[in-house]
């Protein structure tokens, strides 16, 4: 699990690095495109919200998501603790969590806030 999160962790700063080296070298509209990021180990959660979190918003958001499949749930998630996501999507999130989790608005708010107790830099969620 080391090994991964550390392989994980080392592609992420390497993307990131690609990014930021790009994005400030003047090559007017091209140097804006953000890449859709690949998503690795969509079985094991924990990964996956490891690799959310080194996504900045505009990486997030080009990130798959689907409300008919739980392997999305952290993207989803994420999507709702956010900072600087516009509240639409945030609704969206509520609307997909209330439904793959099948739970009520209010369980999946709670669920939201107490996650974004956990996020350092998380938005709140109401």
């Amino acid at each position: 699990m080391i090994l991964f999160a550390s392989v994980l962790f080392a592609a992420g700063i390497t993307r990131a690095a690609d990014y930021h080296d790009h994005a400030h070298h003047g090559h007017g509209d091209a140097a804006k495109k953000v890449e859709k990021p690949n998503i690795f180990g969509w079985d094991n959660p924990t990964g996956v919200m490891f690799q959310l979190k080194l996504l900045d918003n505009a990486q997030l958001l080009l990130v798959d998501r689907d409300d008919k499949d739980k392997k999305y749930v952290p993207v989803w998630q994420t999507i709702l603790v956010r900072p600087g996501i516009e509240s639409k999507l945030r609704s969206e999130a509520v609307a997909a969590l209330v439904k793959l989790e099948k739970a009520d608005t209010t369980a999946v708010l709670v669920k939201g806030i107490e996650n974004a107790a956990n996020e350092e830099n998380a938005e709140p969620v109401i």
